[in-house]
């Protein structure tokens, strides 16, 4: 039995899969996946192997960085150059198992600072793995302020991200790339507001030319739906761990739904469903786990924005009284909603806040718009 009624049983076809996704035909061009599955099941260590085989055909690797990583692992590249915007300050620390303290060992690492998006692409090592940090707060140009209808000094330093891939894009040049980026859903959110939804509208297209630019695009995240569909249906291939949830008409959304089922619960950990959408097939393939003696905690620290004396610093966040809910909604009321998305960001990107209130006042505020 083939494809995904073979159970967590790797099959021939599954393997078939795999050779196609590293297939690196110009004329078939780049291509766009996406990661899905429940945490702790494989996604981002079966992602480090999809980029360490992608630096083995040649391609240039390029890594998103987080702003509160934690670096289980990195795809094993003895070369790795971390690229940070100018004037942020990065600080790579390594643990043994469980530990208070960790050794810093930032200076193993080759640093660069970029000041543009331009000067980041001009930056990149196509003998290394290339991670990224993004700006905590972005200041686009004076043509994407026009093209996304910017009116706010700064916006989500995730943004920056869109002016780099159109870049990529339009590179005078037929060098394949591979792009990783964990937690899609922070690119491509389902419930938008404001600038960000202002952009998604913009650059809607940009997963469609990613296949003219010899650019494959590799996304992770535990549930589909929480991907702006706009982006979603560009995806033409799946990787499903255990725990997740099909995107609705794909081949294992179906199978699921004849069963009765909407979430995958039978496959073991190092396997994933590998699905091609435009070939209508998919498969189970086995994938090892590296033995991984440390962990990564990495610690990136920028300066805030100030306009006017409104914008503050996260830990000043409460000094003007009241609670961090209150400050964010008075700016709302005073500078906008957009204004008060970019300060949740602001908190949440230093850790002033958890992930589930990030999450909870980004909700409150759309309420507002």
């Amino acid at each position: 039995m083939s494809g995904v009624e073979s159970g967590s049983v790797p099959d021939a076809l599954g393997r078939k899969l795999m050779r196609e996704w590293f297939e690196r035909d110009w004329r078939k061009g780049g291509k766009t996946a996406a990661l899905i599955g429940s945490k702790g099941l494989g996604k981002s260590t079966f992602m480090t192997l999809l980029a360490e085989e992608s630096f083995n055909k040649g391609d240039i690797v390029i890594w998103r960085g987080r702003h509160r990583d934690l670096w289980p692992a990195l795809p094993p590249l003895e070369k790795k150059i971390v690229l940070i915007p100018k004037g942020a300050e990065i600080k790579v620390l390594r643990f043994k198992g469980p530990s208070a303290r960790g050794e810093d060992i930032t200076d193993r690492f080759e640093i660069k600072e970029y000041s543009s998006a331009k000067e980041a692409f001009k930056l990149l090592d196509p003998e290394a793995l290339n991670v990224i940090y993004s700006p905590v707060y972005y200041t686009p140009n004076y043509l994407l302020k026009q093209k996304w209808a910017v009116s706010v000094p700064f916006i989500d330093g995730t943004l920056w991200w869109f002016e780099f891939l159109r870049i990529l894009i339009k590179r005078p040049d037929t060098r394949w790339f591979s792009v990783f980026w964990d937690e899609l859903h922070d690119l491509v959110p389902m419930w938008a507001t404001g600038v960000h939804w202002r952009v998604l509208q913009a650059e809607q297209s940009i997963f469609a030319d990613f296949r003219g630019a010899l650019i494959n695009f590799v996304g992770a995240t535990h549930d589909p739906s929480l991907l702006d569909p706009r982006f979603r249906w560009r995806n033409r291939w799946y990787f499903y761990f255990n725990g997740a949830r099909p995107a609705p008409g794909s081949i294992v959304w179906k199978f699921l739904k004849s069963r009765g089922k909407n979430v995958i619960d039978w496959l073991e950990l190092g396997t994933v469903i590998v699905e091609n959408l435009d070939k209508g097939k998919s498969g189970v393939f086995e994938f090892r786990f590296p033995k991984t003696k440390y962990m990564y905690r990495i610690q990136l620290n920028q300066d805030s924005p100030v306009d006017d004396g409104v914008t503050i610093a996260p830990r000043q966040a409460n000094k003007r009284g009241g609670s961090i809910k209150d400050r964010v909604f008075a700016l709302a009321n005073e500078k906008g909603v957009d204004f008060a998305l970019s300060y949740v960001e602001e908190l949440y990107h230093y850790g002033k806040i958890s992930e589930r209130y990030f999450y909870k006042l980004k909700k409150q505020l759309r309420t507002l718009s």
